[in-house]
Protein backbone atom coordinates (compact mmCIF):
# COMPACT_ATOMS: atom_id res chain seq x y z
CA UNK A 1 0.00 0.00 0.00
CA UNK A 2 1.32 3.48 -0.95
CA UNK A 3 -0.62 6.51 0.11
CA UNK A 4 -1.10 9.75 -2.07
CA UNK A 5 1.68 11.75 -0.17
CA UNK A 6 4.57 8.51 -0.70
CA UNK A 7 3.54 8.85 -4.03
CA UNK A 8 4.04 12.22 -4.58
CA UNK A 9 7.34 11.87 -1.78
CA UNK A 10 8.62 9.17 -3.81
CA UNK A 11 8.43 11.13 -7.51
CA UNK A 12 9.83 14.35 -5.92
CA UNK A 13 12.66 12.26 -4.93
CA UNK A 14 13.21 10.33 -7.99
CA UNK A 15 13.15 14.09 -9.95
CA UNK A 16 10.06 13.52 -11.58
CA UNK A 17 7.50 15.78 -12.89
CA UNK A 18 4.11 14.47 -12.38
CA UNK A 19 3.61 14.44 -16.42
CA UNK A 20 6.42 12.17 -16.73
CA UNK A 21 5.37 9.67 -14.15
CA UNK A 22 2.19 9.64 -15.49
CA UNK A 23 4.09 8.75 -19.08
CA UNK A 24 5.99 6.22 -17.02
CA UNK A 25 3.13 4.42 -15.62
CA UNK A 26 0.68 5.06 -17.99
CA UNK A 27 -1.87 7.45 -16.48
CA UNK A 28 -3.50 10.47 -16.97
CA UNK A 29 -1.61 13.58 -15.19
CA UNK A 30 -5.16 14.53 -13.76
CA UNK A 31 -5.35 10.94 -12.62
CA UNK A 32 -1.70 11.03 -11.24
CA UNK A 33 -2.72 14.41 -9.25
CA UNK A 34 -5.92 13.11 -7.76
CA UNK A 35 -3.71 10.10 -6.59
CA UNK A 36 -1.47 12.16 -4.83
CA UNK A 37 -4.20 13.87 -3.28
CA UNK A 38 -5.32 11.34 -1.80
CA UNK A 39 -8.83 11.67 -3.86
CA UNK A 40 -8.29 8.04 -5.09
CA UNK A 41 -6.51 5.07 -3.67
CA UNK A 42 -2.81 4.90 -5.87
CA UNK A 43 -3.35 1.63 -7.78
CA UNK A 44 -1.36 -1.75 -7.27
CA UNK A 45 0.04 -1.10 -10.57
CA UNK A 46 1.70 1.93 -10.40
CA UNK A 47 2.85 1.15 -6.53
CA UNK A 48 4.89 -1.98 -8.17
CA UNK A 49 5.91 0.65 -11.22
CA UNK A 50 7.16 3.30 -7.97
CA UNK A 51 8.72 0.35 -6.18
CA UNK A 52 10.94 -0.69 -9.12
CA UNK A 53 11.64 3.09 -10.38
CA UNK A 54 13.07 3.72 -6.23
CA UNK A 55 15.26 0.35 -6.25
CA UNK A 56 18.38 1.74 -8.29
CA UNK A 57 18.80 -2.73 -9.51
CA UNK A 58 15.66 -2.26 -10.97
CA UNK A 59 15.25 1.45 -12.21
CA UNK A 60 17.21 0.26 -15.37
CA UNK A 61 14.47 -1.88 -16.50
CA UNK A 62 13.07 2.08 -17.32
CA UNK A 63 14.58 4.30 -20.31
CA UNK A 64 14.48 8.02 -17.67
CA UNK A 65 16.81 9.54 -20.14
CA UNK A 66 15.79 13.25 -20.87
CA UNK A 67 14.20 13.75 -24.35
CA UNK A 68 12.31 16.88 -23.91
CA UNK A 69 8.95 15.14 -23.26
CA UNK A 70 7.45 13.05 -21.26
CA UNK A 71 6.29 10.25 -23.88
CA UNK A 72 10.21 9.86 -23.90
CA UNK A 73 9.78 8.38 -20.32
CA UNK A 74 8.88 4.57 -20.77
CA UNK A 75 9.24 1.14 -20.06
CA UNK A 76 12.40 -0.28 -22.12
CA UNK A 77 11.21 -2.52 -24.82
CA UNK A 78 8.52 -0.07 -25.31
CA UNK A 79 5.62 -0.94 -22.94
CA UNK A 80 4.37 2.18 -21.19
Amino acid sequence: MMTGAELKAARLALGLSQQDLAAVIDADPVTLRRWERGAYAVPARAIEIMRKLENPDTRKEFDLSPTGTASGMRLRGGMR
